[in-house]
């Protein structure tokens, strides 16, 4: 009997001896693994997503939305059917949407690609305004819209196209940079003067 006691002994320290050479060459291998991020690999990936940034006064000024969202180490972002609303204060809120977005510095200026549409609210004097392109860039720090593209604007029943446009959502002003067509329509009803 003292004899099998004896040898469970020695094969109880003989197998924790086998277990822990085993443990400690196991650390030494991972002691010298460090995590090295691809950049090609998100750092984290989100479903129905929400961002919303605020300005010094602790109001928001813009809110990002997205389907899926992709964010990478280097501040690469990537988004699919994204939406993004612009508020400044006494004025109409905007809001751009599209089939993807990307951004390379964590999404201060992005580019919309497809489909873009940007609606800015009707106002008590003014109908809604809506813009359509295929792409474009929005700098949510200043507040502003560009592209290069084809443009169509349609503002009530007024009507401006043309390639390359500037909108400054702040100041309300827009600058078209070639091709410009518009179409204005009469506000108000007149008079055919030339009939008695």
């Amino acid at each position: 009997m003292r004899e099998r006691t004896s040898a469970y002994i020695a094969i109880a320290l003989l197998s924790s001896l086998i277990g822990l050479s085993a443990w400690y060459s196991v650390q030494n291998e991972l002691a010298d693994i460090h995590y090295v991020p691809s950049e090609n690999s998100p750092d984290f990936t989100g479903r129905n997503v929400a961002l919303l940034r605020f300005d010094e006064e602790g109001l928001p000024s813009t809110r990002f939305e997205a389907v899926s969202v992709s964010h990478f180490s280097d501040e690469r972002m990537f988004a699919i059917y994204p939406k993004t609303s612009f508020y400044s204060p006494n004025s109409p809120t905007l809001v751009a949407t599209g089939d993807a977005a990307y951004s390379v510095d964590g999404g201060i200026v992005f580019t919309i690609k497809d489909n873009v549409r940007i609606v800015r609210e009707a106002t008590p004097t003014e109908p809604a305004t809506v813009l359509e392109t295929e792409v474009l860039q929005a700098d949510t720090a200043k507040n502003v819209l560009s592209t290069d593209a084809f443009v169509r604007i349609v503002q009530g029943i007024q009507v401006t196209e043309g390639v390359g446009m500037r909108f400054d959502n702040a100041k309300q002003t827009i600058q078209f940079f070639s091709n410009v067509k518009s179409i204005f329509h009469p506000q108000h009803r007149t008079v055919n003067l030339l009939t008695p």
